[in-house]
């Protein structure tokens, strides 16, 4: 019985450390999505990602037909809308663009989309995090 209480303190103690310190990495840790254009696609999504403000970096191959339009979008109330747009040279890239600060959380997207209508043949990529 004494042995099962030395060896119950040390562990309950290690687990306790180890709740706390999951809890902080959990919430250090910034959403991000990313999007990838192939030379077939007309329009690539990163998926969704939730904050107050978020920074977005993007790639256009030098093998890529044009340039590609990087749109930073939002869901502030339930419409969907471009916050920020990069349009991106090929064999160009960018990092960090910032987008408007919002004093709550909303839905944010990156949209990587072939300049033109109805374009295709880019090859590019990006993703936007969330950093507030």
């Amino acid at each position: 019985m004494n042995k099962m209480k030395k060896l119950t303190k040390p562990l309950t103690l290690f687990l306790a450390v180890l709740t706390i310190v999951s809890c902080f990495s959990i919430t250090a840790s910034a959403a991000s999505k990313s999007a990838s254009l192939k030379t077939s696609d007309k329009i690539a999504y990163s998926g969704v990602i939730t904050g107050k403000q978020c920074k977005y970096s993007g790639s256009n191959s030098s093998l890529s037909a044009g340039n590609v339009y990087f749109l930073a979008k939002n869901n502030h109330g339930g419409i969907w809308s471009t916050d920020v747009s990069h349009d991106l040279a090929k064999g160009k890239s960018f990092s960090n663009n910032t987008t408007t600060k919002y004093n709550s959380s909303c839905s944010w997207e990156l949209v990587l989309n072939p300049k033109g209508g109805n374009a295709y043949g880019c090859i590019a990529s990006g993703t936007i995090t969330s950093v507030a």
